[in-house]
């Protein structure tokens, strides 16, 4: 019997022949079926069935609102630099917008201010203290509710191929 299996494998033409209805059995055919049976026919999914969930884009939990949706966890009033404008009167013209000259009788605009009367100047954020962080949510950019849509898995089903 050893003797047999030596024989037949010192052929050259029948061992290649062995290895080509291998890699038929092996590779090409399972392949073959995969995408006969649909597993790379969806670009959405991959074929695998599920997405990634868009109302918690993942993670599970419901975005923090006050993050204006962002999920990023900075304070909506400043949006994370710490940082709020503030309205001024201008001190230039004295919230005027323009200067008369006495000498010309002109009535020039105030280069300060842009002829608005006003300034903005930039404030510490009074929501939160000028850190620059959402105070609803901790900076996580999550409230504790569980996301409705997936129900706190992070995917749905694949509305192209489900």
């Amino acid at each position: 019997m050893i003797n047999l299996l030596l024989k037949l494998v010192s052929n050259k033409k029948l061992l290649s022949a062995i290895i080509i209805l291998e890699i038929i059995l092996f590779i090409v055919l399972p392949l073959t079926y995969l995408y006969f049976s649909g597993y790379f026919d969806c670009d959405k999914c991959g074929g695998d069935g599920f997405v990634w969930c868009t109302d918690c884009r993942g993670r599970g939990k419901e975005l923090c609102q006050r993050c204006d949706d962002a999920g990023d966890g900075n304070c909506y009033i400043c949006h994370g630099d710490g940082k709020d404008s503030e309205k001024k009167d201008c001190k230039t013209c004295k919230g005027e917008g323009f200067f008369f000259n006495k000498l010309t009788w002109e009535t020039i605009t105030c280069t300060k201010c842009n002829g608005l009367g006003v300034v903005f100047e930039d404030v510490e954020c009074w929501l939160c203290d000028g850190d620059g962080d959402c105070n609803y949510c901790n900076a996580s950019g999550l409230t504790n509710n569980t996301c409705k849509k997936c129900a706190g898995v992070g995917n749905v089903e694949c509305s192209e191929c489900k």
